[in-house]
């Protein structure tokens, strides 16, 4: 780590191949999802027509925004790229959904054709194997376009749910729109209370078990790591097929099932995340630390890195000093500390990428120069 103030050494970037290849996959995913939001609307308009269509649009974005907002809550210690989140859920809701409809056609012929109940075999067997991949292989994306941006379990659970989501959304505008033309405002209304309300976090709790084995496996060394990817991919689609089976299985004893299995699992899934939340605070505390003892932070900026209140009353302050450019760069110096914290983590850990030294000096300039955006 540099001392203070010596200057840092220049930047060792990688190649621009690298950089050319992560602006390429960024337009092709950017393209992909808005190809397949075409073919997923065009599908959905042909299967229940126009109006169904628009009801079952109008009720399934209602659940979006509460559980978009918690997963922005959960990732309030280390915000994630807008544009990356953006990006899960488009995934979610238009190329998994997209996938889902193509790729789970030929399977349930093949059953039907076998003289298999396509039903019952498609709900338990095939769309979860298909239905997960395809959402595994979003966040795998979003692996490839930002690495470093996933490097905590937190991430795994934010970029994994917001997936979910999305999926969810696009699904549910099938199931609401089809209520709506088969049984009216009332068969909407009742679709919406068990799919909006009693379970709209079924696809990001299965999803999310795939997110937080994908962030152990970058986490782990050897071959065997990404043993803990599949561990979590294998969860993900064993609860799906479980929820989807018993649902099958005893529709009328939905209830029960969901009070004694879904609701502990749940709040296993939200204990498990709140934890994962408070260790990612104390990892920055003490991460942030390091930083201040080598003079690059002062006592009130560690205090103030490592505390979700005083960050917000230092953008207060920031802005009512300078204005909104000083805010704006109270809010640059906050990201890249904290980013920081995570980087020495992976550092000490020995799960840093290869140019992690490079970036200490980038993100340790970062500070530097951010702190004179806003006078500190």
């Amino acid at each position: 780590m540099s001392q203070p103030g010596t200057e840092p050494p220049a930047m060792s970037r990688p190649g621009t191949g690298s950089r050319l290849g992560q602006v390429v996959l960024t337009v092709v995913g950017v393209l992909l999802v808005a190809a397949c939001a075409v073919v997923v609307t065009g599908v959905l308009l042909l299967s229940v027509g126009p109006g169904a269509w628009a009801a079952g649009l109008v009720v399934a974005a209602l659940p979006v925004a509460p559980l978009v907002l918690v997963y922005l809550w959960l990732d309030r210690h280390e915000p994630e790229p807008r544009g990356l989140l953006l990006f899960a859920f488009g995934w979610g809701a238009a190329v998994a959904t997209a996938g889902a409809l193509l790729l789970s056609l030929p399977p349930t012929l093949a059953i039907s054709a076998a003289g298999g109940d396509p039903e019952v075999v498609g709900a338990v067997v095939v769309a979860p194997v298909v239905e997960e991949g395809l959402k595994a292989l979003g966040i795998l994306a979003i692996l490839a376009l930002g690495r470093r941006h996933l490097d905590g379990l937190v991430d795994g659970f934010v970029y994994a749910g917001l997936v979910g989501v999305g999926f969810a959304f696009t699904e549910n505008i099938l199931y609401f729109g089809t209520a709506f033309l088969d049984q009216g405002t009332g068969g909407l209304v009742a679709t919406f209370v068990l799919r909006g309300i009693v379970s709209p976090f079924a696809h990001p709790l299965f999803t999310a078990a795939f997110g937080v084995g994908l962030v152990v496996a970058t986490r782990r060394h050897g071959a065997t790591r990404w043993g803990w990817a599949l561990v979590g991919f294998g969860a993900a689609v064993a609860l799906h097929a479980l929820w989807n089976g018993l649902a099958v299985a005893a529709p009328g004893g939905f209830l029960t099932t969901f009070v004694v299995l879904w609701v502990p699992l749940f709040v296993t899934f939200v204990a498990v995340a709140l934890t994962a939340r408070r260790r990612e605070a104390r990892m920055i505390r003490r991460n942030v630390a390091v930083y201040g003892l080598h003079g690059w932070l002062s006592p009130a900026e560690e205090r103030m890195v490592g505390s979700l209140t005083e960050r917000r009353q230092a953008l207060a302050w920031a802005e009512n000093r300078g204005g909104r450019s000083a805010r704006d760069a109270m809010h640059r110096f906050q990201l890249a500390a904290v980013r920081l914290a995570h980087l020495r983590e992976r550092m000490e850990t020995g799960t840093a990428p290869w140019d992690a030294r490079a970036r200490e000096q980038d993100l340790l300039q970062r500070l530097v120069s951010a702190r004179a955006g806003f006078g500190g």
